[in-house]
């Protein structure tokens, strides 16, 4: 591949809603990540120009042993030291992300083992250096916070901050059935954050209409085609 190359994404698979288009995701220069499998430092170091842009404000220099605490602050430590080189070649894509106007997600779908969770912490501690900030759930603990909303007040915390985050991302969608009730919170959820443009990132080991069918059947086709609707969806080979 060239170096000033462009990726084009790919279209999403059957079973999803199609994204619209958004200027700040629909494509990516190679050439602005420096990407090199034998190189992960070079990498971090140009990624950090990526994000600038997100910055609301002069950022304070520090040294770069707290640049790198500040980075993994509210990241699980199994997820905090990665290495690039064993990334997928999607990890580009992923790297091109970032929120834009129309609060356009992201969606990793493909199997277990492919780094899918690692390469959203990765990126998500590239946009906490531009200062945007975010909220992580897996999908198990979004369940017990709603079906505990009415019991303790924690759980209530838990489900508004899931409303109203900047970012909220949703690791290991599809790994649990729901009740109906959960179920029809879960998607009141999806709406909210989809009506008001907050950007939601998830990733599943299942494909749309495998996803699909672990919902009920009146849900299963809307819920999909809200996340298909409001997240780019990368498929991780």
């Amino acid at each position: 591949m060239q170096p000033n190359q462009i990726i084009q994404f790919e279209t999403p698979p059957p079973g999803w809603g199609t994204a619209p288009q958004d200027d700040a995701t629909s494509t990516f220069k190679r050439s602005e990540c420096n990407r090199s499998g034998d190189n992960p430092n070079a990498l971090r170091g140009a990624l950090g120009e990526i994000t600038e842009s997100l910055a609301s404000g002069e950022q304070p220099e520090q040294p770069e042993a707290e640049q790198l605490a500040y980075r993994r602050r509210r990241i699980p430590p199994d997820y905090a030291d990665n290495d690039l080189s064993r990334f997928p070649v999607e990890w580009a894509q992923v790297l091109a992300w970032r929120p834009g106007k129309r609060g356009l997600g992201l969606g990793l779908i493909g199997p277990t083992g492919r780094c899918k969770t690692r390469m959203i912490f990765e990126l998500l501690m590239y946009l906490r250096d531009g200062g945007v900030f975010w909220r992580y759930l897996t999908s198990f603990a979004l369940g017990r916070a709603i079906q505990n909303q009415w019991q303790d007040d924690e759980s209530k915390r838990v489900l508004k901050a899931a409303r109203q985050c900047k970012i909220l991302f949703l690791d290991d969608i599809g790994k649990q059935k729901f009740t109906a009730a959960v179920e029809e919170e879960f998607f009141d959820v999806i709406e909210e954050r989809k009506s008001w443009r907050r950007p939601i990132i998830f990733t599943s080991n299942l494909l749309g209409d495998e996803l699909g069918s672990m919902l009920s059947e009146n849900m299963a086709a809307p819920l999909m085609r809200r996340f298909g609707e409001c997240c780019e969806i990368i498929v991780v080979k």
